[in-house]
């Protein structure tokens, strides 16, 4: 009866610092691996070990960052917000933060001023989801994903903003009732509201039917205390425009506790339809 013989192979192979301060000159088609990182290049019998591509993608080059997002961010009160936009006045208790990159770095952290949320070398695949749990975020906070492949580093930033809302609505009247007085973001009624993060932003298909008029209301945060708004009708042009209504700001408490002041504006005709407006 014949007798099974097998042959085992083993592979050329180091940890990769050690592999760097060589820097071994490969024969063409032969393979050598790193022992820590479990990548493999292979020799083309001209460029030394630090000039190889690694078989399957990446090389000694730093990666590039494809996006860097705030998925999701939930307050203490379990409202979750689906954007890097957030209510001012709320605490963030759960953070998650996404990532893709175009090939595997030797290291990939994600920090945020002092504090380290994310450290992990050689990460497996291309993209990847970070959760920061118990951690209080009340104010604007920057996060940066930093990649770093040999001596190379490569960074991109995103900003989780602390923002007010702005409120509109239609109402068959040119004068309206709360002016130079506080009320709560539950006691709006009929005003839609959306949070917004500087000054020039744009509504979109606001329906006024007839006789009625369009309030807006704009935080002084971004637009302070003066009339000179521009109210650009993007949708069909329409005469008339806007009015600074009353001397004074009106105060706006949201769910948070957080107050804001606001400006109120109204559209000097009334009856216009649907329209969208840029405000800046």
């Amino acid at each position: 009866m014949a007798e099974n013989k097998f042959s085992r192979i083993q592979l050329r192979r180091g940890m990769k610092a050690n592999l760097k301060l060589v820097n071994p000159m490969l024969k063409e088609g032969e393979p050598i691996s790193e022992i820590d990182t479990g990548r493999l290049k292979i020799g083309d019998g001209i460029n030394r070990y630090n000039s190889l591509k690694y078989v399957g993608g990446g090389s000694g080059g730093a990666p590039s960052i494809v996006s860097f997002i705030i998925k999701s961010a939930k307050t203490n009160t379990g409202d979750i917000y689906s954007s890097s936009l957030i209510p001012n006045g709320c605490t963030i208790s759960e953070l998650v933060l996404y990532y893709t990159i175009s090939s595997n770095p030797d290291n990939i952290k994600i920090t945020s001023s002092t504090d380290e949320y994310y450290n992990e070398s050689y990460p497996e695949g291309l993209s990847g989801e970070l959760k920061i749990s118990n951690v209080s975020i009340t104010e604007d906070k920057t996060f940066t994903v930093t990649l770093i492949t040999d001596e190379t580093t490569v960074t991109e930033n995103v900003v989780l903003n602390f923002s007010p809302y702005y409120y509109y609505a239609t109402i068959q009247s040119s004068t309206i009732p709360f002016l130079d007085s506080s009320r709560n973001d539950s006691d709006m009624g009929e005003y839609t509201k959306n949070l917004i993060s500087s000054r020039s932003f744009t509504t979109e298909n606001i329906s006024c039917d007839p006789n009625e008029y369009i309030y807006i209301l704009l935080p002084t945060i971004h637009f302070g205390s003066s009339q000179y708004v521009s109210f650009t009708d993007i949708s069909n042009n329409f005469t008339g425009g806007f009015v600074l209504i009353g001397g004074s700001t009106t105060q706006i408490i949201n769910k948070y506790g957080h107050a804001d002041s606001f400006n109120v504006y109204r559209s000097m005709n009334h009856s216009l339809g649907t329209k969208s407006f840029k405000i800046s």
